[in-house]
């Protein structure tokens, strides 16, 4: 699929910050005419699209109607498009769901980057004040990239996971627990017993560790002889690096199938010399999709956005701004697929 061009797109191609583009867009009067031209020259040349809400807006504003400024809801995510933010399907997705549920209520919705190049929790303030916005997605803060610092009691305030950050608001997520519950009692009745679970330092600490805690609730009920310590991967660390990781820690725990959150599972299994499924099965609990060469867990990502969206306008609706004392969770579950990687064992 061919990747649509955005503002930052429109601003490399008329020689001007990505801000000044959003100003034109907006139809404001302090730009000079030719920047603004020149703006609007770029846009048709790179072919860039505004959503309905803030394009009906602008062309009653051109036409000289007065209206009042569109509710606007920002979607923050601290990875860049540059730095693979739109290469990864999840957050695709929950970005499709958090932006369709926000226009269907009548609201306009920008993602917005807090990392190199894009902004800092000063430039950020100054953008959502400027522009009135009111209402913030802290959309999957991944540890150890940039963090953010706001006046919280200004803004209404929702994150997707990020638990590892301040401020402990609203909370929408995976239901990480259940899908690895959910991965282990169905590698069970395909007969593998020794499951053991691979993941990332990072994916835990986003998440508050409920991916162990998933692992620990499963293994409470079956023997000690056929439990297996979980394999946590270092931040950074390469695909070769994970390979030989895996490697070991299958030779040591005599696995039989691994539970991941990678969907290039079985890739590295291949890489660190085990044959899957025939010496190792395995599923992933992030998938995206279904495929019919990886077992696992498909989440309901764009179901996770637009619960976070429908949350966070309540919240604007009800002009409840800043950090709840008592923030509410949802967790959104997923469901088993069947393939390859995993098969009955005989």
């Amino acid at each position: 699929m061919a990747r649509l061009p955005t503002i930052k797109d429109v601003a490399s191609a008329a020689g001007v910050h990505f801000t000044t583009v959003s100003m034109a867009l907006r139809g404001d009067p302090r730009l000079r005419p030719e920047t603004r031209d020149r703006i609007f020259e770029a846009v048709a040349r790179v072919g860039y699209r505004r959503n309905p809400v803030s394009e009906s807006l602008s062309q009653r504003r051109s036409s000289g109607n007065a209206v009042a400024i569109a509710p606007r809801i920002a979607y923050l995510a601290n990875r860049s498009p540059e730095e693979g933010m739109l290469k990864f399907a999840h957050y695709r997705l929950m970005i499709h769901g958090a932006r369709e549920q926000a226009e269907a209520f009548g609201y306009g919705f920008e993602a917005l980057f807090v990392d190199s190049g894009y902004h800092d929790s000063q430039s950020l303030y100054r953008y959502l004040k400027e522009n009135a916005i009111k209402g913030v997605i802290i959309g999957a803060f991944e540890p150890t990239r940039r963090t953010l610092e706001l006046p919280w009691e200004e803004f209404c305030v929702v994150k997707i996971d990020s638990r590892h950050m301040s401020p402990a608001a609203t909370f929408v997520s995976n239901d990480q627990m259940q899908y690895v519950r959910l991965a282990f009692q169905k590698l069970r009745a395909l007969s593998y017993r020794r499951i053991g679970l691979a993941i990332g330092v990072n994916d835990e600490l986003g998440t508050g560790g409920l991916h162990t805690c998933g692992l620990l609730l499963e293994q409470s009920s079956i023997d000690r002889d056929q439990q297996v310590e979980p394999l946590f991967f270092p931040p950074e660390a390469s695909d070769s690096d994970v390979a030989q990781m895996l490697g070991s820690w299958i030779k040591k725990g005599s696995v039989d199938a691994v539970i991941s959150n990678s969907m290039s599972i079985r890739r590295l299994l291949g890489s660190s010399g085990a044959r899957c499924p025939e010496d190792v099965a395995c599923a992933s609990v992030c998938m995206s999709q279904k495929t019919p060469s990886l077992a696992g867990v498909v989440a309901n990502l764009d179901m996770i956005g637009r619960q976070v969206t429908g949350s966070l306008i309540a919240l604007l609706r009800a002009e409840k701004h800043g950090i709840p004392e008592s923030p509410t969770s949802t967790y959104v579950q997923g469901n088993w697929h069947d393939a390859t990687s995993a098969p009955r064992r005989t």
